[in-house]
């Protein structure tokens, strides 16, 4: 497991979600690249190691735009806060139908992105395809980088053999279904901005 060396961290202790927390100050560690803006607590966690403790099963809510908003248990911060994000941005149908409630990348090198997602949707689906655009290019639209033809799948990996990844560059990424041998067109799940180291 790597070593901690986040905001000034260099305690050696593990990080993530290990049997010891990553305990770091921003407070009085602002020059090792944590924000001042930033709530200044006593200790950082990732959003993907916090979920609801309670007994229920889940919290329910239907909104003025027929949406019904499901979270609760098993659930990380992470996929809540991204289902709460496309609830405000995506019409009923898309919502409870193509829901991609959870994407994110696990690791970024100069000539590879992991990505994961959960496809909460309702939809009958055959894949997934990955996309991409220049953040300084947005006018220019999405290209796909790679289908990955399985209902289950849950993981791709995409390299530079399949799109150039220039370093200092930020990227922007979005994931759909595929249905019926076709891309489902819109927004199903957050996108995500990524910068190549």
């Amino acid at each position: 497991m790597a070593v901690c060396n986040t905001c000034g961290n260099s305690s050696g202790l593990p990080c993530g979600c290990a049997e010891t927390s990553l305990t770091t100050n921003c407070l009085t560690n602002v020059d090792f690249g944590c924000s001042p803006l930033a709530n200044q607590c006593a200790e950082a966690y990732c959003m993907e190691c916090v979920q609801p403790c309670s007994k229920e099963d889940n919290w329910n809510a239907k909104t003025l735009s027929g949406i019904v908003f499901t979270a609760g248990k098993n659930e990380s911060l992470t996929e809540l806060f991204q289902k709460l994000i496309l609830s405000q941005s995506l019409d009923a149908t898309q919502y409870n139908e193509h829901l991609i409630s959870l994407f994110y990348s696990t690791n970024v090198t100069s000539n590879s992105i992991q990505f994961v997602w959960n496809y909460s949707g309702t939809a009958t689906i055959t894949g997934f395809q990955i996309s991409y655009v220049l953040v300084t290019n947005l006018a220019d639209g999405f290209s796909p980088i790679v289908q990955v033809p399985n209902a289950s799948a849950t993981s791709a990996t995409i390299t530079t053999s399949l799109v150039e990844l220039t370093s200092g560059l930020t990227y922007r990424f979005r994931i759909n279904t595929i249905s019926a041998g076709s891309v489902v067109e819109g927004q199903q799940a957050v996108d995500l901005d990524i910068t190549i180291p």
